[in-house]
């Protein structure tokens, strides 16, 4: 089997037309990091300032516990993270030593534990509280409450 000049030819341009060739040049690299580098630091220390003078932006207040369902009598252990969004929640920065406050309510809104506390370096604190002996099959409200931004969430009593 012959194979032509032409067809090897067209074969090796074929080639050379599907790869994708990136150039990168010392000039590149030095726009980039001349432009792009300060660029970023400025909308980082801008963002900064901003949540110094104003206070936290977008607050996002995480809770979770450590089980889904609690008897009379146990521990209730509520896991509270709080950050400050940035983008939305895209990019989340955790709030060090923000103040959080806790309050649970029961069907009827009776008040059944009050708290607070201080989030540590990792924007993170836990509120543990006993479920009442008398508690009857019910649902408590957790509401959480920080300075800009509050969250609810709910845990079922069953006996």
């Amino acid at each position: 089997m012959c194979i032509s000049q032409d067809s090897t030819d067209l074969l090796e341009q074929t080639e050379r037309e599907r790869e994708i060739v990136i150039e990168i040049t010392w000039r590149k690299i030095f726009v980039l990091f001349v432009i792009g580098v300060p660029v970023i630091l400025l909308l980082y220390i801008t963002y900064g300032l901003l949540q110094a003078y104003y206070g936290p932006v977008n607050v996002i207040i995480e809770v979770a516990f450590d089980k889904s369902a609690y008897s009379p009598g146990e521990s209730v252990i509520v896991s509270v993270k709080i950050s400050s969004g940035i983008f939305g929640s895209v990019i989340k920065l955790p709030l060090g030593k923000a103040p959080v406050g806790i309050e649970v309510r029961n069907k009827d809104r009776a008040l059944v534990f009050v708290g607070q506390s201080e989030t540590d370096g990792f924007g993170e604190t836990k509120f543990t509280f006993k479920v009442p002996t008398w508690a009857t099959f019910d649902e408590y409200t957790v509401y959480l409450a920080s300075p800009g931004g509050s969250n609810s969430a709910r845990i079922a009593i069953q006996k």
